[in-house]
């Protein structure tokens, strides 16, 4: 059996490297997001919602349109700029080596 300090040194490590990758994810996400006023870029943020959880998003009603992109009222459309997901798959590959860099 795993002692129960090295099992809460883990659990620390890994906690530490998700908070760390969801920063890393929220200022890869306001240098992409296109700026008008500033406030979807403002609006990225970090909640955490489980144990190893958390969720990176953006809060005003425009983000999904900015991010995925929209129908325009004559019918054309705007494509989207991926601003969450970019950050999102550049920092997963670093997931790993920030538990290992905070055991």
């Amino acid at each position: 059996m795993f002692d129960q300090k090295i099992i809460q040194q883990l659990r620390g490590a890994i906690e530490k490297a998700i908070e760390e990758t969801a920063v890393a994810v929220q200022e890869g996400a306001r240098e992409l997001v296109p700026v008008d006023t500033g406030n979807l870029q403002q609006s990225i943020q970090i909640e955490k919602i489980g144990e190893f959880e958390v969720r990176v998003s953006a809060n005003t009603e425009y983000a999904l349109n900015v991010h995925e992109g929209h129908a325009t009222k004559n019918g054309g459309f705007i494509q989207g700029t991926p601003y969450l997901l970019k950050p999102l798959q550049d920092e997963e590959k670093n997931l790993a080596q920030r538990v290992k860099n905070n055991l």
